[in-house]
């Protein structure tokens, strides 16, 4: 059994004080008394704790040294709450656009949004080891938590676009475009890798929405009814190497995710 208790505390206090006493003699009325005192202390606690247990059989001939209780953590813990939002909108006409985004390397993450309350977000998470660490490990986690409650959106006459292009990108590719009222989107990546090691990856994503009041209406003009219209769009995906997650929203309070976990020993 291998515990690693990890415990880091920063603090600091700050005390100020300035006095001016009596300067002229006694009785004379421009005689000043000035005081001042500034208190400020900060703590940081963190504390994490990993536990695991690892039985190895067999024979192994080893020389030289080696680390044998070493571990490579990598965590994202995020949330996403979207609430009690009043939003009214008479003939609103928004317009979000990106470029190419093209012959990029590596983790890429691209967020396009147009309208009101939107959120998106991009997370990575990435442990290795090497060959030194024979019993060590690597943990890769990333924990989503996404709500939408208690909203209320009254809009009329809208006009919303979202548009981006993403082709011949190599690696991990998040994209989240979205058009209208509080979408919620999310991309997460884990990738634990380890030599002669554990490797464990894992993901959680937790989407919730409720108590939505939404109203939608045409504006009317001269010219008639003018119709509620949202947009969104992917120009083009292709080309891509790796790993690609889009998500595509238009309209109000869509929630959507993407989640990869990857764990793998050499």
């Amino acid at each position: 059994m291998r515990n690693l208790i990890k415990k880091s505390t920063i603090s600091f206090a700050v005390s100020v004080a300035l006095s001016s006493s009596a300067w002229a003699q006694e009785g004379d009325p421009t005689i000043t008394d000035i005081s001042a005192s500034n208190n400020t202390s900060v703590s940081l606690s963190k504390d994490i704790a990993v536990s695991k247990d690892v039985s190895l059989s067999g024979s192994v001939d080893i020389a030289g040294k080696i680390l044998v209780n070493s571990s490579s953590i990598a965590v994202v813990d995020n949330k996403q709450l979207n609430y009690d939002n009043f939003v009214d909108m008479p003939d609103p006409d928004f317009t979000a656009s990106t470029g190419d985004i093209t012959g990029n390397a590596g983790n890429l993450g691209v967020n396009v949004t147009s309208g009101e309350n939107n959120q998106q977000d991009n997370a990575a998470a990435l442990a290795t080891s090497d060959a030194s660490f024979v019993l060590g490990s690597t943990d890769a986690e990333t924990f989503t938590n996404q709500s939408v409650w208690g909203n209320e959106q009254h809009v009329s006459g809208a006009t919303w676009t979202a548009e981006t292009n993403v082709n011949s990108n190599t690696g991990n590719v998040g994209v989240n475009v979205s058009a209208g009222v509080s979408n919620l989107q999310k991309n997460n990546l884990a990738i634990s890798t380890g030599t002669s090691g554990l490797a464990e990856a894992s993901s959680a994503t937790l989407q919730e929405t409720t108590g939505i009041n939404t109203t939608l209406e045409g504006a009317v003009g001269p010219g008639g009814v003018t119709p509620v219209t949202y947009t969104s769009t992917l120009v083009g995906v292709s080309g891509n190497t790796g790993n690609t997650g889009v998500n595509l929203a238009t309209g109000t309070n869509n929630l959507q995710a993407n989640s990869l976990s990857i764990s793998a020993v050499f």
